[in-house]
């Protein structure tokens, strides 16, 4: 579904300028042979297998074309993520404080604008299209939270070095890219790339895996706000 003005507050919680931009170290990968791409991506599935509930912290910048000029917006993120069941993502600016939230609670996506006290609620994140924003982030999003792995396609690839995994997926008007380090459920880096729908970097901070899960942490909250279901 295509969001109209209702969702103008919504695109603040990513096109919003003051924070400091995104930097992702570069790294050389070797490709891995297609014969092992379900051995690594069971391996980076199976390191969620022991948290209860992670939690980590999102630096997003994004850059998009507005008649004819670049502009180029950040925003940070705190992520709580029940692998499997639940996810929630408490987006900030510095200055603003909290823009936003989005919360699968295992049943429905809750997507709070904080700045005009509304909650949007939809079954599918992954249908919501924003101008000028990746749509592919919703995609990713609407994986969420059974894995942070792209979708298993025959033009996937693998790329390892001693630290990290590499997984790119191209297609005509997209490019994304991954970068899970070995041990980790999360990836450390995200990157996505259109021709016409803008690109965003996502860097993630090293995620604290000792959390113990309680109702609170994915509990929508809707005192106070206008609730549209289904918008």
């Amino acid at each position: 579904m295509k969001l109209s003005e209702y969702i103008f507050c919504f695109l603040l919680l990513i096109f919003f300028t003051g924070c400091s931009g995104v930097e992702i170290n570069e790294q050389i990968f070797t490709p891995v042979s297609s014969e092992k791409f379900p051995e690594v991506l069971k391996k980076i599935q199976t390191n969620s297998r022991n948290i209860s509930v992670a939690k980590c912290k999102i630096k997003f910048s994004v850059s998009i074309n507005d008649n004819q000029k670049t502009k180029n917006y950040n925003a940070r993120a705190v992520c709580l993520w029940q692998p499997n069941k639940k996810i929630r993502m408490r987006i900030s600016h510095i200055l603003a404080g909290t823009i936003a939230d989005i919360l699968f609670d295992g049943k429905n996506w809750y997507i709070t604008d904080e700045q005009s006290a509304k909650i949007y609620v939809v079954k599918r994140i992954d249908t919501i299209r924003v101008s000028g924003f990746p749509k592919s982030f919703f995609t990713q999003m609407q994986r969420l939270p059974e894995t942070w792995l792209p979708p298993i396609k025959s033009d996937i690839k693998i790329g390892e070095n001693e630290n990290s995994y590499q997984i790119i997926l191209k297609n005509k008007n997209e490019s994304f890219e991954w970068i899970f380090p070995l041990n980790s459920a999360f990836p450390s880096s995200m990157k996505i790339n259109t021709t016409n729908n803008g690109n965003l970097i996502a860097v993630f901070e090293r995620a604290e895996t000792n959390f113990i899960a309680n109702s609170i942490m994915f509990k929508p909250m809707l005192d106070g706000y206008k609730v549209i279901r289904n918008f």
